[in-house]
């Protein structure tokens, strides 16, 4: 598992930040486990944590969905590639992509081609990706296999 600036220790709590949600601001902290938000906690609420991190009164605001991007691996990562892409997403805020099929070399156009590149993928990122599957006239009768390889969408 990959360690990233919020994924700490089972039972972590970030204390001392402004937490911004889709609908309210507020003075609190952030409960982790697992490398991932159990919940968040307004005020000083005592929270019992293996790890504690006073945030220092910084924004903590939740990570940015870009759901259409071209990091073209494999087969023109010289262009960008999913690695590189994923860490310049990763500066901006982006915590999750959705990968458009087109850019790989073949498109993700059969369940095969999808779980080649979702393999690709998740060596390189640093980043939650998800691919789309090409959806075209000749192979609409590969759409259930996409899905079930774990395609986002068509």
């Amino acid at each position: 598992m990959r360690r990233g600036c919020w994924d700490y220790e089972i039972g972590s709590i970030l204390t001392n930040g402004i937490i911004a949600t889709d609908s309210v601001v507020f003075r609190g902290g952030v409960v982790v486990q697992d490398g991932k938000v159990l919940r968040l906690v307004e005020g000083d609420e005592q929270i019992d944590a293996q790890e504690v991190r006073d945030l220092g009164g910084r924004l903590v605001l939740p990570g940015l969905v870009d759901d259409h991007v071209h990091f073209n691996s494999p087969g023109r990562d010289e262009w960008e590639g999913a690695k590189y892409g994923s860490f310049a997403a990763a500066a901006g805020g982006v915590t999750t992509a959705l990968e458009m099929p087109f850019n790989a070399n073949p498109p993700t156009r059969n369940a095969e081609l999808l779980r080649q590149k979702r393999l690709v993928v998740e060596a390189q990122t640093v980043i939650d990706m998800g691919l789309w599957g090409l959806l075209e006239d000749s192979n609409l009768d590969e759409l259930e296999a996409m899905h079930h390889e774990g395609a986002v969408g068509f």
